[in-house]
């Protein structure tokens, strides 16, 4: 009896836990913690100015919402604005190295992006070179038979709304 008590004690103990860490991630307080996070990661990554005013992830509705977004090119001109960013996506398929957003809605974007000489680089180049993987240095780092392990993210987009969109190339 005493065995069956006990176990019957850890599972609640941990279905508490659970629910009091979905609970504490879907406060206002907690996401505004890790947008406070990943904004710093983001301007740091970019070497720039990045802002978003508000985040709302539901994780049992699985929706993403970003409010707000504003990136400075390196001459700390704004380069893109954004007013509202939303994404469905299936959490499972995750797991599975897959992106599946089910429905994406963006409105307000204004973008300025400028390429003064043929022989420059755009001023969003810099994202581009932020992101782009070094091929050639991780692939010389890692053993042989760990090469060719790591599966590929693949995405997978249903549905995209776009609205209010203003993009300008060289004026």
């Amino acid at each position: 009896k005493s065995f069956l008590k006990i176990g019957v004690g850890l599972i609640a103990l941990c279905m508490v836990l659970v629910v009091g860490m979905v609970f504490v991630l879907n406060t206002d307080a907690f996401q505004n913690k890790l947008l406070k996070h990943a904004t710093q990661l983001l301007s740091e990554k970019l070497q720039t100015r990045v802002e978003i005013d508000s985040v709302s992830i539901g994780l049992f509705s699985q929706d993403f919402h970003l409010y707000g977004l504003d990136v400075e090119d390196l001459q700390h001109r704004k380069m893109l604005q954004l007013d509202r960013l939303s994404v469905n996506v299936e959490w499972l398929p995750l797991l599975h190295n897959e992106v599946c957003i089910t429905d994406a809605s963006i409105d307000g974007v204004r973008a300025q992006l400028y390429k003064p000489r043929p022989d420059s680089a755009a001023n969003f180049q810099f994202i581009i070179d932020a992101f782009k993987k070094d091929s050639t240095a991780s692939r010389d780092q890692k053993p042989k038979e760990e090469q060719g392990k790591k599966k590929k993210l693949t995405l997978n987009l249903s549905k995209v709304s776009l609205a209010n969109i203003d993009v300008s190339f060289n004026n």
